[in-house]
C-alpha cells in the first residue's frame, strides 16, 4: 500500500504529477516507465489519459476531483478485496482444523463456503493478483491449502479471463507442485482459451510446454474448444500430429482423444467437417490415421447421443442421410455412456438399424455391462426379442457374463440356444465352473 499512499498523496497537484509522468517516461528506461505505468494502473487510473490531463486547457478543478475520485474508489476497492481474501484464508484455516480432527464439513460449515466463495465472482481480474499476495504473505496457512485456494481462483478467474488465469497459474506454479489437481486447472483455461481464441491456446501451451501444466487433457481440451469453434480445422489439427512413437500398437496419439470434440460441438457440423476432411484419398501411409480420425470421432457422436437423451438420438441416427459406415461406427461411443440408463431402447435402435452381420458387435459390450448391473433386466429384455442371429448373438453374450457368477440361471440361458459351436463351448466352460461348496 506504500506506493499507493503515496501516489494518492501527490494526486492533488494533479498537473505536476501528470506532466512529470508525460515527461519523464522520456527520460526513463522502458523498464522503469512499465513500473510507473503499472503503479498508476493499480490506482484503476488509465495511464494514457492521465498523460493527456497535462495538455494546455486540459486541467480543470473538476477533472482534478475526478482524479481523486478514482483513487478513492481504487483504494476503497483494494481495502474490501484484502477484507475478503483474509475472510477465505481464515475460512481456509477453520476447515483445515476440521479436517485435522478427523470431522466432516457440515451443513452449517458448507452454508459459509457458499457464501465466502461466492464473492470470488465479483473479483476483476487485478483482484486476484491481491488474493495471491494475501495468500502468499500468511506463513500459518500451509502450502496445500494456499494451491488449493489458488487454484479455485484460478477456475473462477477462466471463466471471466482464461488468459489471467493461465497467468495467475504460472505465477503460483511453486503452490501446485504437489497438487495433483493442478493439470486440470489448466486444463478448464485452456479450454476456455481455445473457444474464444484457438491458436492464442495453441500458442500458450507450446510456449509453455515444459512448465508442467501441458498434458494430453489439455491438448484434448485445446481441440474441443477449437472444434466448437471451426470443427474442420479441429481434425486437420489432429491430422497433423505426428504418430505417437512410444505406443505399442501404433495407435494415432491424437486418435485416444480425437473423440472427445463431440462432447458441446454440434454433431451436424462435426460429421459434415469429418465427411470433407476424410473425402480426399489419404496420402500414402495416411490411411490408418485417417480410418482411426473417423472411427474415434464417429464414436464421440454416439456418446454424445447418449448424453442428450434417447428421444433426441433416435430421430438422428435413423435417417438415411446417414451412410452405412457411419450407422456402424457411431455406436462405438454408445456403450460407456448407458451406465445408470436403459439400455434396452437403444439396443432395439441398434437392432434395427444396422446389418444382422455388425449387431454382436455392436451390442456385446453394452449387454455385457447391462448384465453386471442388473441380470434379471436383460432376461426380461431377451424374452421380448424375436427369435432370429441378434437374439442368440445376445443370448451367448449374456449367458457367457453369467457363468461366473449366476452359472445356474447361464445354464438355463445355454440350453434355449440352438446347437452350434459357441453352445458346445459355452457348456464347456460352465463344466468347469467350480460347484457351490458341500454343507459342513
Amino acid at each position: 500500500m506504500k506506493a499507493s499512499l503515496l501516489l494518492t498523496a501527490l494526486i492533488p497537484g494533479t498537473a505536476a504529477l501528470a506532466g512529470w509522468f508525460q515527461h519523464r517516461a522520456a527520460a526513463l528506461d522502458l523498464v522503469e516507465r512499465d513500473r510507473l505505468r503499472a503503479e498508476v494502473l493499480k490506482l484503476g487510473i488509465d495511464p494514457d489519459w492521465l498523460t493527456a490531463q497535462a495538455n494546455p486547457g486540459n486541467l480543470t478543478p473538476w477533472k482534478n476531483a475526478q482524479v481523486l475520485a478514482k483513487a478513492d474508489a481504487a483504494a476503497t476497492r483494494e481495502a474490501s478485496v484484502r477484507a475478503i481474501a483474509r475472510e477465505i484464508i481464515a475460512f481456509a484455516k477453520s476447515q483445515k482444523e476440521t479436517e485435522k480432527s478427523g470431522n466432516a464439513m457440515d451443513a452449517g460449515a458448507q452454508k459459509r463456503a457458499m457464501a465466502v466463495f461466492e464473492q470470488l465472482l465479483d473479483f476483476k481480474e487485478e483482484d486476484f493478483a491481491i488474493l495471491l499476495e494475501e495468500v502468499r504473505s500468511d506463513p500459518s496457512l500451509p502450502k496445500q491449502a494456499q494451491g488449493e485456494m489458488i487454484g479455485m481462483s484460478v477456475m473462477m478467474l477462466a471463466q471471466q479471463n482464461p488468459r489471467s488465469a493461465l497467468k495467475l497459474l504460472l505465477e503460483s506454479k511453486d503452490l501446485f507442485q504437489d497438487n495433483p489437481g493442478s493439470g486440470f486447472m489448466a486444463t478448464m483455461a485452456i479450454g476456455r482459451l481455445a473457444e474464444t481464441d484457438p491458436a492464442a491456446a495453441f500458442a500458450w501451451m507450446e510456449e509453455h510446454k515444459d512448465s508442467g501444466f501441458v498434458n494430453d487433457m489439455a491438448r484434448q481440451q485445446a481441440l474441443a474448444g477449437l472444434a466448437k469453434a471451426d470443427p474442420e480445422q479441429a481434425l486437420r489439427n489432429i491430422l497433423d500430429q505426428k504418430a505417437d512413437p512410444t505406443a505399442k500398437d501404433g495407435t494415432f496419439n491424437s486418435v485416444r482423444f480425437a473423440g472427445s470434440i463431440a462432447h458441446g460441438t454440434d454433431r451436424d457440423a462435426l460429421l459434415a467437417a469429418l465427411r470433407k476432411v476424410t473425402s480426399d484419398p489419404p496420402a500414402p501411409g495416411a490411411e490408418k490415421k485417417v480410418a482411426e480420425l473417423r472411427q474415434a470421432v464417429l464414436a464421440g457422436i454416439g456418446a454424445q447421443l447418449v448424453r442428450g437423451g434417447f428421444e433426441t438420438a433416435a430421430p438422428w441416427l435413423e435417417p438415411s442421410t446417414l451412410s452405412q459406415e457411419e450407422k456402424s461406427q457411431v455406436p462405438g461411443g454408445l456403450a460407456g455412456g448407458l451406465h445408470g440408463t436403459d439400455p434396452a431402447p437403444w439396443l432395439d435402435l441398434l437392432q434395427k438399424n444396422l446389418p444382422a452381420d455388425q449387431v454382436a458387435s455392436q451390442t456385446d459390450s453394452i449387454i455385457r455391462h447391462w448384465t453386471q448391473r442388473d441380470f434379471n433386466a436383460v432376461g426380461t429384455w431377451l424374452n421380448t426379442q424375436p427369435a432370429g442371429p441378434a437374439k442368440e448373438a445376445a443370448t451367448i453374450t449374456f449367458a457367457e457374463t453369467l457363468l461366473p457368477h449366476e452359472p445356474e440361471a447361464a445354464q438355463r440361458w445355454i440350453d434355449t440356444l440352438p446347437a452350434s459351436e459357441k453352445k458346445d463351448l459355452l457348456q464347456t466352460q460352465l463344466q468347469k465352473e467350480p460347484g457351490p461348496k458341500p454343507e459342513e
